[in-house]
């Protein structure tokens, strides 16, 4: 009997491979299954539902990867910003970044799953009662929703011209009425 080639385990970087495969599908507008995951990841069917037994259960493990990560970046640094201005400057960022293709991957998964855009409503409804009625930074929201979502549809390609003109526009709206 041949010795098998033993690798050494290590299950959060599996874990982490597996969620930005899961990431990348849905930025590509790809459909996310746990074979695609597992092709991309370059790992085994089994090994992904190892992680996530179902494919429900791989969505919304990526959904709360995506959440924590986007929680991260609109928290409350101290700088008074408005939380309407922290949630609207993400969409306003580059698009070339790792973390802004994760914010597309969080949109895209809210389109095509179901539990994650009631999950996703919901937090959304929580962050927004920071700003209280103030309907300038509710357009400021639904303006950089608008952003994001042309992005991941690739409808416009925005200058850096245009990019730093919303974004003083957008800034000036979360400043309050």
């Amino acid at each position: 009997m041949k010795n098998g080639v033993r690798r050494p385990k290590r299950p959060e970087l599996v874990k982490a491979l597996l969620l930005d495969a899961g990431a990348q599908l849905l930025v590509h507008g790809e459909q996310l299954s746990i074979g695609a995951v597992a092709e991309i990841a370059d790992v085994t069917k089994g090994a992904v539902q190892h992680h996530f037994p179902t494919r429900e259960a791989l969505v919304m493990a990526l959904y709360d990867h995506l959440v924590a990560e986007f929680q991260d970046r609109v928290a409350d640094d101290g700088s008074g910003e408005p939380a309407a201005w922290r949630y609207a400057r993400l969409a306003l960022e580059s698009a070339d970044e790792a973390s802004s293709d994760h914010g597309k991957a969080l949109l895209a998964a809210c389109v095509v799953e179901r539990s994650v855009s009631t999950n996703w409503a919901q937090w959304v409804r929580d962050d927004r009662a920071l700003d209280g009625s103030d309907t300038n930074k509710l357009l400021a929201r639904l303006a950089a929703d608008g952003l994001w979502l042309s992005e991941v549809l690739g409808i416009y390609e925005l200058s850096a011209a245009e990019r730093a003109a919303l974004s003083i526009s957008i800034k000036k709206l979360t400043q309050g009425s």
